[in-house]
């Protein structure tokens, strides 16, 4: 067991696997708990749907004008 945790500390193969692979997905992880926590605060502040948007989040039609 010694071996391999000595294997998994000195292999450069890991090192690369947890630069290319992991350190990304971490950072993705945390983006989007930072995102969806930023979401629902505004969502709180402001109301959902703004007043551009219908209530399924659509643009609103213009309203036509009477002439």
């Amino acid at each position: 067991m010694d071996d391999l945790v000595k294997w998994g500390i000195d292999s450069p193969y890991l090192a690369f696997f947890a630069i290319i692979i992991v350190v990304p997905a971490i950072l993705r992880c945390v983006s989007f708990v930072v995102n969806r926590t930023y979401r629902c605060v505004m969502v709180s502040l402001r109301g959902w749907p703004p007043q551009h948007l219908d209530a399924d989040g659509d643009w609103k039609p213009l309203p036509e004008s009477a002439e």
